[in-house]
């Protein structure tokens, strides 16, 4: 019986490392319109003449995919409730952020730096702000209160 190492590690010159998950295609907010994110954080990313907030966690079993590894990044917020912990994203998704924050999870920041890399988003023109989002200190391109329900 040969040995297999558990999914998501390689073998690679005698060290395992992890490999994340692969991204899984992102459904249309008509077939999963509500997200559950846990070990989720804030990031503020600077654009020019504005300030877009982002969320990213891992999806949690329970959303329509029940794919607990799949890490998540939303679109911008435009709600966000800090007191039910629940934001509307301009591409009109909810996500509910369950359970405290991820405190930069290993694994959601490494998919966040494949953001980066890819729209070449320098580094100092975001920064992680969930402490702010959580006590209400939201920017302007975000309405604080509760997303509303369709």
């Amino acid at each position: 019986m040969s040995h297999r190492e558990p999914a998501g590690y390689e073998q690679h010159r005698g060290d395992i490392r992890f490999q994340p998950p692969p991204l899984l295609p992102l459904l249309g907010v008509d077939i999963e319109p509500e997200v559950l994110l846990i070990r989720w954080d804030f990031i503020s990313v600077d654009v020019p003449e504005t300030v877009d907030w982002f969320l990213i966690g891992i999806q949690r079993e329970g959303s329509i995919r029940e794919a607990e590894c799949a890490t998540r990044r939303s679109t911008p917020i435009t709600v966000f409730d800090p007191d039910t912990r629940i934001a509307l994203t301009r591409s009109g998704r909810r996500y509910v952020l369950v359970g405290p924050p991820g405190n930069q999870e290993p694994r959601v920041m490494d998919h966040w730096r494949g953001t980066v890399r890819r729209f070449a988003i320098p580094a100092d023109e975001w920064s992680v702000v969930t402490a702010q989002a959580l006590s209400g200190q939201l920017p302007p391109t975000i309405t604080a209160g509760a997303a509303p329900v369709e």
